[in-house]
């Protein structure tokens, strides 16, 4: 199934691809070229060992022999060199930062492999292509036929969420809730989405989780499952950038009764003894 027949995102009559071409933005052509004369790659070369030899290269830090190979499997459909051509140019990584080509690589990814089985191992690549084009629609692209269109952002997220179950889509998902962002805007709703992520251990969907139940912001306030959450996080092993976390559970442990501590201490501690393993 296409994305144009998923039914999250139904509005895809054509497909990403179809739906850019329409909009006036041309078909990605990926390069053609071999990418090394001393490679003396040959047509019948597998795109699994052009992949090989250019993420050899790009670990090697050697961009000048990364990307032509990476090209090369890219041209005939490889997701993962798609997906390391996108982040970058994306990035700027090793190549002169190219929003719109990064734009190219997600899409073709994100629209030959929006229906692939989630369980595979390239399926995070997938969503993470899903996310990246939707980044793009939240602001556009200057001087491109990509312009700023925040609901098909939204869906574009959701279906990373859901589909492909991912975390970080889940996350962003609630965040577009709690902000109106391409969304009617809803606290309930963000909650369940942050309850999905933070299930899995999103350490980010955790703390925001744990501060919209201590606060009651747009929904009933439960000060002791909020505290729970807001431990879990402040103890998650992932918990490196999100230092905000830590202080506001501690602002929010000082202010929470003795019977709150107890029972948020007690419901984090039965969490962890279900949902981790040594």
């Amino acid at each position: 199934m296409r994305i144009s027949n998923h039914p999250v995102i139904r509005t895809w009559v054509l497909g990403l691809t179809g739906a850019i071409a329409i909009a006036g933005l041309p078909i990605l052509s990926l390069p053609a070229h071999a990418f090394s004369e001393q490679a003396a790659l040959a047509e019948n070369m597998s795109p699994e060992d052009a992949f090989r030899i250019g993420a050899q290269a790009y670990r090697a830090g050697d961009a000048n022999e990364a990307v032509p190979a990476l090209e090369f499997a890219a041209r005939l459909g490889h997701p993962l060199a798609l997906w390391r051509l996108g982040r970058m140019y994306a990035d700027g990584d090793g190549v002169e930062r190219d929003d719109l080509k990064a734009f190219q690589y997600f899409r073709q990814l994100a629209d030959n492999h929006a229906d692939d089985n989630p369980g595979r191992p390239a399926s995070r690549m997938v969503a993470d292509a899903f996310m990246a084009i939707a980044n793009y629609y939240k602001t556009g692209i200057p001087n491109t036929a990509v312009g700023r269109n925040i609901g098909y952002a939204a869906d574009l997220v959701r279906h990373a969420a859901t589909y492909f179950g991912d975390t970080s889509a889940q996350y962003q998902m609630a965040m577009m809730y709690i902000r109106g962002e391409g969304v009617e805007k809803s606290s309930t709703r963000a909650v369940r989405w942050l309850m999905l992520a933070a299930k899995e251990f999103h350490v980010g969907s955790q703390g925001e989780l744990g501060r919209i139940l201590w606060l009651g912001e747009d929904v009933p306030r439960r000060p002791v499952e909020g505290l729970m959450w807001l431990q879990i996080a402040s103890q998650n092993p992932l918990n490196r950038e999100d230092q905000w976390i830590s202080g506001f559970y501690n602002e929010a442990f000082a202010a929470a009764t003795d019977s709150q501590r107890s029972a948020a201490i007690e419901n984090a501690e039965r969490w962890r003894s279900r949902n981790i393993r040594d």
